[in-house]
């Protein structure tokens, strides 16, 4: 994954330093030598669609899916790993197993990972600001700064 999507790990290497020093900085452990795969995120969009129309905080259980990943290494395709994660944020571990079965919110996941593919959005972190304007990654505070300036004078 590595090679096709940044073009090998030397041109990968700087971003994942720059994720794993802000990560450090703000007390998140990044351990991009555990992560051994890149998996299907359909399920744990699911997972997060699920917990948004039921109602419930979407943003701990978000934290705790990047942990998962980044920090851990899990395999968040993994439903056995997602019904863990969601029973630790109060969530009936058995319902979600449910969910996955039915594929309850497999449509609206990938309809959201379609419309993210549509802004181009190819990577998290991702921000999208006023609607027109996205910066994609782990990217220098520089580019923060210009897409905030042009958002603002757009």
């Amino acid at each position: 994954m590595v090679e096709q999507k940044f073009g090998g790990q030397l041109r990968a290497q700087p971003m994942f330093d720059r994720v794993a020093q802000a990560g450090a900085e703000a007390g998140i452990a990044c351990a991009f030598d555990r992560i051994t795969r890149h998996p299907s995120t359909v399920k744990a969009h699911a997972l997060v669609v699920h917990a948004q129309q039921t109602g419930h905080d979407v943003w701990p259980l978000v934290d705790a899916l990047f942990a998962a990943y980044f920090s851990a290494g899990d395999d968040i395709s993994d439903v056995d790993v997602l019904a863990r994660i969601a029973g630790a944020h109060g969530r009936d571990e058995a319902e979600v197993r449910k969910v996955f079965v039915n594929g309850t919110y497999d449509v609206d996941a990938q309809q959201s990972q379609r419309e993210a593919a549509r802004l181009g959005i190819r990577g998290v972190p991702f921000l999208l600001l006023g609607g027109r304007f996205g910066v994609s990654g782990a990217q220098p505070t520089a580019v923060f700064e210009e897409a905030l300036r042009r958002a603002a004078t757009e």
